[in-house]
């Protein structure tokens, strides 16, 4: 059976900018581990988010959810997402296997934009 945590997504000034991305519905989302105290059946699947690596090794959150037909890869929305939770912790350093990392807030890739959308953004 599948465990999670909650953690909790912070916004600037109470805002999001993911483009309806789950930020946008709510202040938390959840992300499976072991040491989980929330069974699957008990949240909301679209709020769950996994740990990802990015250039350089950063690491960021993103839905598990797959990305919308028609739309490009999850991106930046402007939120962050931590706990004060030891479990968050931990897991971030089981999954990037350094024992001196400190989690911290890492950032919400949950923003989607159109191809269209994506290209008048990027001009």
């Amino acid at each position: 059976m599948k465990k999670f945590i909650s953690l909790h997504i912070y916004k600037w000034d109470g805002c999001s900018f993911s483009n309806k991305g789950l930020s946008e519905k709510s202040n938390i989302c959840y992300i499976e581990t072991n040491e989980g105290n929330l069974a699957e059946e008990d949240i909301d699947s679209d709020l769950i988010v996994t740990l990802r690596t990015g250039l350089f090794g950063t690491l960021y959150l993103e839905p598990v959810k797959p990305v919308p037909s028609g739309n490009v890869g999850y991106m930046f929305g402007g939120c962050y997402v931590s706990s004060s939770d030891a479990r968050f912790d931990r897991l971030v350093r089981n999954f990037t296997g350094n024992k001196n990392i400190f989690a911290g807030a890492l950032p919400l890739h949950d923003r989607c934009e159109t191809t269209e959308e994506y290209a008048s953004y990027s001009n």
